[in-house]
């Protein structure tokens, strides 16, 4: 079959894979919240698709790509890795009881402006105007590193919560005993408040040699931590929201490729049926 219908396979071949690319990369771009989604976003082209010259697909071969298309449950982050091939990567270290842990960073981005076209994602990140301030006087010049960062977080974390309090409905109840007894609190990410032990960075980009900052805690996740527990999060469905937007225009890019096919194969057909009646009148 391969070759017999050039003009479509043509389309399936480039056209089509890069029109639903372009929609989902434009439609997955109004979600950056769901962790900088476009950003990652990482196509795959698959021609012919399953040996089927008249068949093509594209995947997103990003990571998590799949928990955001279908969504996920609930689950408690510290028994779903796998600590064996954490410890085995070097990612995970060992304390001196033999705890396995992780040091996980978290960035805070500075407060922006509506003119600056604040995203939903930075917005989600953006430190209080107030904790900035903190940060800047306390972190300017020199870093009187330890003192300052916990004076940043007493200011910041005045009368708050500890970060990300999940309500009961979501924590599993034998975590929730857990958490209760050990904690105090039935279920939340870390101990530590939200801004406690910010630390400011300062890099140079190695384009144009300018200076900025960067504004961070870091956070320890342990194997038998009571806490970092993910709540459910319900699937975006892109794939089959850029399907309805694009089915229309394929379907006209396969129709005239279509034509094309039939016009090429008539063409070819009246052409032989020619050549042979002038060799037999010729006989």
């Amino acid at each position: 079959m391969a070759g017999e219908y050039p003009h479509i396979e043509a389309v399936l071949q480039g056209p089509i894979p890069d029109l639903i690319i372009a929609a989902w990369s434009e439609l997955a771009a109004e979600h950056v919240a769901t962790g900088f989604y476009s950003s990652y976003t990482s196509f795959s082209r698959m021609f012919p698709y399953r040996g089927n010259p008249l068949a093509c697909a594209v995947a997103n071969t990003a990571p998590y790509a799949r928990y955001l298309e279908e969504g996920h449950g609930g689950f408690h982050l510290p028994t779903s890795i796998d600590w064996g091939k954490a410890t085995g990567k070097g990612t995970a270290k060992a304390n001196k009881e033999g705890r396995r842990y992780l040091r996980i960073p978290f960035r805070h981005m500075t407060p922006g402006t509506p003119a600056g076209g604040i995203s939903s994602a930075r917005k989600r990140m953006m430190m209080p105007s107030g904790v900035y301030r903190d940060a800047l006087t306390a972190l300017r010049g020199d870093r009187r590193s330890r003192e300052a960062r916990r004076a940043v977080g007493r200011l910041a974390m005045a009368g708050t919560r500890l970060s990300r309090p999940y309500g009961l409905g979501t924590f599993p109840e034998a975590l929730r005993l857990r958490a209760v007894q050990q904690e105090g609190m039935p279920g939340y990410t870390w101990r530590s408040r939200t801004y406690e032990g910010l630390m400011r960075r300062e890099q140079v980009s190695p384009a144009s040699g300018a200076k900025s900052s960067t504004y961070m805690t870091i956070r320890t996740l342990t194997e038998d931590s009571v806490g970092w527990y993910i709540p459910p999060a319900a699937g975006f469905h892109f794939a089959e929201h850029v399907v309805e937007q694009v089915r229309p225009m394929i379907e006209d890019l396969v129709a005239e490729a279509a034509r094309d096919d039939v016009v090429e194969l008539l063409r070819v057909r009246v052409g032989e049926q020619s050549v042979h009646g002038f060799r037999g009148w010729y006989r």
